[in-house]
């Protein structure tokens, strides 16, 4: 069966026949838009991983997901993506004949951030304050540690920088590299350690909150995609949004909106560019075996290195020196 009509027989368990379908991307999952004759628009996403991603859809993990939408939906003033039930009022539907899995979403209008705008250095300073709001509404939500999440753990880093190893045999980096990523990793994992102690500071983080994943609409800024969400210091958003701006000043922004809400100390900056480093390392891991990003590995990986990791481990700050001109991860 080809995938949209897949979508379309998938559409029929909510209720929703003749809806126009188009496919907005394949990453993780089969995502697509619906349109229907009234005007109405919703998110349709079949769990199924491209070729060459790492990663396996659990049914509790996207039945947890949508408990954590909804509450947020519900009970914060944070503009977020609605579940939407099935006619038997499931929110994950198994698809029997793929053995994967379907969820749909309400429609957010708008477009994804765009670091050019004149507008963008005051979105930035948002997406701060929207995160740091989050994080607080996690703190005042009862049981939502209780929820069947990913782990972002120490860990988490291990398995990832252990998974690398075999990066070495298919050329993708030498021997020498992966041994200062091991040793950053090391050093990753006694940060992580201080802030997984830490009271309030830990709970259910996005953890992939790139620039595709913002959408502002009116001058309201919304994360969505919250399906790699999970258990984890909240520093570690910080960490992954430091990676997904170009500019120095958007980042610079975003602290500024994140600590208006929860402030910062000086270690909390070595934890953020712990972070910084560990998204880095999941990206690497989930896409080792992705030909398309292969070249990444060649063109990126050796100043990963010497512009991140290796001042990492000699507890050199490199998180103010970060170029306008380079992106961390693409």
């Amino acid at each position: 069966m080809e995938p949209i009509d897949i979508a379309k027989d998938t559409l029929l368990k909510y209720g929703i026949e003749n809806a126009s379908l188009t496919l907005l991307r394949h990453n993780e999952n089969l995502v697509w838009k619906v349109e229907l004759s009234e005007g109405l628009y919703y998110v349709l996403r079949i769990h199924i991983p491209a070729n060459g991603l790492d990663l396996i859809h659990r049914a509790e993990w996207l039945e947890s997901e949508m408990m954590f939408l909804s509450g947020l939906s519900e009970n914060s003033d944070i503009n977020v993506q609605k579940p939407i039930r099935a006619k038997d009022g499931r929110y994950v539907i198994h698809l029997p004949l793929n053995g994967g899995f379907a969820t749909l979403l309400s429609w957010l209008p708008g477009v994804t951030f765009n670091q050019l705008e004149n507008t963008a250095i005051h979105n930035a300073f948002l997406v701060g304050e929207l995160v740091a709001k989050m994080h607080d509404y996690v703190l005042k939500w009862p049981n939502s540690c209780e929820l069947p999440r990913p782990t972002y753990d120490s860990e988490r880093v291990m398995n990832a920088v252990n998974s690398l190893e075999e990066g070495i045999g298919m050329g993708l980096f030498t021997n020498d590299m992966y041994t200062e990523l091991y040793e950053g990793a090391m050093c990753i994992c006694n940060q992580m350690e201080q802030e997984n102690s830490r009271e309030g500071w830990h709970g259910l983080i996005h953890s992939d909150l790139g620039l595709g994943n913002i959408i502002i609409h009116d001058g309201i800024v919304s994360p969505i995609d919250f399906g790699l969400c999970g258990h984890g210091p909240f520093l570690f958003d910080l960490g992954g949004l430091m990676g997904t701006f170009d500019y120095t000043q958007l980042r610079k922004a975003v602290i500024d909106g994140y600590s208006k809400h929860r402030p910062l100390n000086q270690n909390d900056y070595r934890s953020i560019e712990a972070f910084f480093i560990a998204s880095i390392y999941f990206f690497m891991s989930m896409h080792l075996h992705n030909i398309k990003i292969h070249e990444w590995f060649g063109r990126r990986l050796p100043l990963v290195i010497s512009d991140y990791v290796r001042p990492f481990i000699n507890e050199t700050r490199f998180l103010h020196k970060l170029t306008e001109s380079e992106s961390a991860v693409v």
